[in-house]
């Protein structure tokens, strides 16, 4: 699946696709990935969150998207200070832990294998991207990532962490609102998300309850394509294969 909601970009995707000859191994989802995201859930083994400065938004749709028997990676971008780095990465693998078991994923533990510098962006400012593992605690493949990150598995009873500066805040430097979850978004609740899971409940559980409990079925098979059709055939750009 491939997200992108720029029609030219959705338009030259296709085209790349079509000419490599593997547009039936990839079906692309056109628009806000906060909704159209929610036709793959519980469908991948892997989510890239490459927006930037932020994809906090859409955080948990990305988590309803792994399989819920293996669970899967998340490779989680962002403008990071340079001090935070650490501390930065085990407050995403925290969240997305609060988020999983909010969903009723239970035994489930991140783990963050490794934190990687794809370039400086301003001074004391690094892109960053965190490759994060959330899945079964007792899996081989958890078992695996925690012996070579050298780290314990991110646990939900840990207390509040060290909440980076590049955190969504209302109030602060990083607020546009097409990086918020879509409550956030339409300004409803308001109030500062850097403190602790319960501020987060209310954006992130509209997004669990919606995506996860109410149409899964219909998300997945005609409602959400049904809608990409007529916006697709209104730009003359439609599915491949």
């Amino acid at each position: 699946y491939a997200c992108e909601w720029n029609p030219d970009a959705v338009f030259a995707l296709n085209f790349n696709l079509r000419q490599n000859n593997v547009h039936e191994r990839c079906k692309v989802l056109q628009g806000d990935s906060r909704l159209t995201s929610r036709a793959c859930a519980n469908l991948v083994d892997r989510v890239s969150l490459g927006l930037l400065p932020s994809s906090e938004g859409c955080w948990a749709p990305a988590v309803l998207s792994l399989k819920h028997t293996t669970g899967g990676w998340l490779h989680v971008h962002a403008n990071v200070a340079k001090k935070e780095k650490k501390a930065w990465s085990r407050w995403v693998a925290w969240r997305m832990l609060g988020i999983a078991e909010r969903a009723g994923r239970a035994g489930w533990g991140a783990v963050v294998d490794k934190v990687e510098k794809v370039k400086s962006f301003a001074p004391n400012v690094d892109h960053l991207v965190a490759d994060i593992y959330l899945g079964p605690d007792e899996g081989s493949e958890a078992s695996a990532v925690t012996d070579r990150a050298g780290e314990p598995a991110v646990v939900e009873h840990e207390p509040d962490p060290f909440v980076p500066s590049c955190a969504l805040s209302k109030t602060g430097a990083i607020s546009q609102e097409w990086m918020f979850p879509l409550e956030d978004a339409e300004g409803a609740g308001g109030g500062d998300r850097r403190g602790s899971k319960t501020r987060f409940a209310s954006a992130e559980d509209e997004v669990l309850e919606f995506a996860l409990y109410d149409r899964p079925s219909q998300l997945r098979g005609g409602e959400v394509e049904a809608e990409q059709e007529e916006e697709e055939e209104e730009l003359g750009i439609g599915f491949l294969g």
